[in-house]
């Protein structure tokens, strides 16, 4: 199967056909394989899935799948796109992060707080004064006034693996 031209939302879909139907895993196995020879397919979807990421947010639309793929394929990006992903993956945590706001938690720590903590490391690995710009940008929207997104914020930041330079 030639998998160049495969979409995002192909992807996803056989992603949630193999998770619920064993008889899809092969299949979405030998998929996987053929994209993780092919840098140049990969990289191609990780802006797909981030632009689809934006869109689902505009929906008011959860998008963990999306999020998830593109930061786990960032190293496939060319270093000539590094500031483009960046900047994407930037602004699509930015509007989750607000999504975050108009989705009630179910009380305690927002069942998706997931979703951030790997957004804000797909950052953080690549670009740490942007994840500290960040970080300090939500808190400062935090501060002030009762907003479950602090605790939320607090989780996914512990979450997030120590750098090898604060794990020293």
């Amino acid at each position: 199967m030639g998998v160049e031209n495969i979409t995002a939302s192909q992807l996803l879909e056989m992603a949630s056909q193999a998770t619920a139907n064993a008889a899809a895993k092969p299949a979405f196995s030998l998929v996987l394989r053929e994209i993780e020879r092919s840098a140049g397919t990969r990289q191609r979807l990780v802006f797909d899935l981030l632009a689809a990421a934006a869109r689902l947010l505009a929906a008011n639309a959860y998008p963990a799948d999306e999020v998830l793929w593109a930061v786990m394929w960032r190293r496939s990006v060319e270093e000539g796109r590094l500031s483009e992903y960046l900047s994407l993956l930037s602004q699509v945590t930015t509007q989750y992060f607000e999504y975050l706001r108009r989705v009630p938690p179910d009380g305690g720590v927002h069942p998706w707080v997931v979703t951030l903590a790997i957004a804000l490391e797909g950052i953080r690995e690549l670009d740490q004064d942007r994840f500290r710009e960040l970080i300090q940008l939500f808190r400062e929207q935090c501060r002030g006034h009762a907003d479950a997104r602090a605790e939320i914020l607090q989780v996914a930041q512990e979450i997030i693996p120590p750098t090898q330079a604060s794990a020293e």
